[in-house]
């Protein structure tokens, strides 16, 4: 899926942006592989209500905080492996469990792009569907953001 918009901001500057991404997903029996790879940008200033992307949170960059990765452009992907579990006589549910890969980082400028520094985030992640939508508890990391414990109710 690719979206793009060029016109005039409020102060009469132009802005263009862009927003790209794609997804692939392949199953083998109760085990599943996504690759998820995004790219997004925003030309104007950081500061301007339009623009401004963020990477943060699981599965966008988990052991990141929000506001911590902002900037006018984004570049991201992210590897998923999920593996259905036998259902849950309790729950009444399917239980699961998965980890994640993910690396990008956010931009301030395209001149910034071309360094091409890339963070890294990953999960390991236990949940159930529940009547409520998909329950995650999942440890993150990322080696320059933090270790965490996380609780997600929906898809992240």
């Amino acid at each position: 899926m690719a979206e793009g918009s060029i016109g005039n901001g409020s102060q009469g500057g132009r802005f263009q942006r862009f927003e790209a991404s794609a997804l692939t997903v392949k199953i083998f029996g109760a085990h599943s592989f996504s690759l998820h790879a995004a790219a997004s940008g925003a030309s104007q200033q950081l500061g301007a209500a339009l623009g401004r992307y963020d990477l943060n949170g699981f599965h966008r960059l988990s052991g990141y905080n929000n506001g911590e990765l902002l900037g006018n452009y984004v570049l991201f992907s992210r590897l998923n492996w999920y593996l259905r579990m036998a259902e849950s006589a309790q729950l009444k549910r399917a239980l699961f469990l998965g980890a994640t890969l993910e690396a990008g980082n956010t931009y301030r400028t395209r001149d910034e792009l071309r360094d091409g520094t890339l963070r890294i985030g990953t999960s390991l992640y236990a949940g159930a569907d529940t009547a409520l939508g998909p329950l995650y508890l999942a440890l993150t990391h990322a080696p320059r953001g933090r270790t965490g414990i996380v609780l997600f109710l929906g898809r992240p």
